[in-house]
């Protein structure tokens, strides 16, 4: 009976001391793991300060532009590249200077283009940057079809060129093997999704129209002469559009160029900091 009982003494007090050793290893094993688990976080959070560090602040490809950081050196040296190689300042700043504005858009927005009235300040541009250089679709259309037969040997199946009239003008348009398509009013252009529409249109009358039917067909829009509002009637429609940027640089450029949108703050924001240091690269 003695014996029996001390058996069951020595187990009882085998189990007692498993037990305060498996206490024991558990406490270190979970001090282990959660020294393990801190030190991953440290690890993780270093990581992610270190990419923020060597992130590029500002990324110029056939897209566009994105990560731009306004007090980035680096940024304002791209951009600066950029410039060097694609932009060539107008000759003619009373007509050609909204090519600041259009040029900092063109890498801002992305998608489709479409250019209300052809010019040299303007169309080169959208072609060379958008159509060649972003491989974007892009729509010039005129009404003066001996003006826009300087322009229609851009055209190609990205650059689509299209004139208004109510007769067919095909004498106009011999000396270029790209024929362009006839409208038959201002009201045929092709109402689609775009990133950017540029206004700048002969038919004064017609532009305030053509603004309210493209406001919610694009991200962004770039409206020129818009330092003559009673005149163009751009008043007080431009007033209603919930993000704008005016660009004035008087007296280095006469006219005036807008940047409106009803839902893209960034993109209004960010073609007002390229135009900033372009006029700051230029001195104008």
């Amino acid at each position: 009976m003695q014996l029996h009982f001390h058996i069951v003494t020595v187990c009882f007090n085998s189990v007692i001391c498993h037990c305060a050793l498996t206490q024991v290893i558990a406490k270190r094993c979970g001090l282990l793991l959660l020294l393990i688990f801190t030190g991953m976080l440290i690890v993780a959070a270093w990581l992610r300060v270190w990419s923020r560090q060597t992130e590029p602040a500002f990324v110029l490809d056939r897209k566009g532009i994105s990560n731009l950081k306004s007090d980035h050196t680096t940024s304002k040296a791209l951009w600066e590249n950029a410039l060097k190689s694609h932009f060539v300042m107008p000759n003619n700043t009373a007509w050609g200077g909204h090519a600041v504005v259009l040029f900092s858009a063109l890498y801002a927005t992305q998608g489709a283009i479409l250019e209300l009235g052809s010019g040299w300040f303007s169309t080169s541009t959208i072609h060379n940057v958008a159509v060649v250089e972003q491989s974007r679709d892009a729509y010039t259309v005129d009404s003066d079809v001996h003006w826009l037969a300087k322009f229609t040997a851009m055209g190609n199946s990205h650059h689509t060129f299209a004139y208004v009239s109510k007769v067919s003008q095909p004498d106009a348009f011999t000396d270029t093997p790209y024929k362009p398509q006839r409208l038959d009013s201002w009201d045929r252009v092709w109402r689609r999704q775009y990133g950017l529409v540029f206004v700048d249109h002969a038919l004064g009358e017609r532009r305030h129209v053509d603004i309210q039917i493209f406001r919610n067909l694009t991200d962004v829009m770039l409206i020129h002469d818009t330092n003559n509002p009673k005149g163009y009637k751009f008043e007080p429609l431009l007033s209603t559009f919930r993000y704008r940027y005016k660009f004035q640089r008087r007296p280095s450029i006469k006219s005036y160029t807008d940047v409106v949108s009803d839902t893209r703050a960034d993109l209004v924001e960010k073609i007002q900091m390229l135009t900033r240091w372009t006029c700051e690269l230029f001195h104008l």
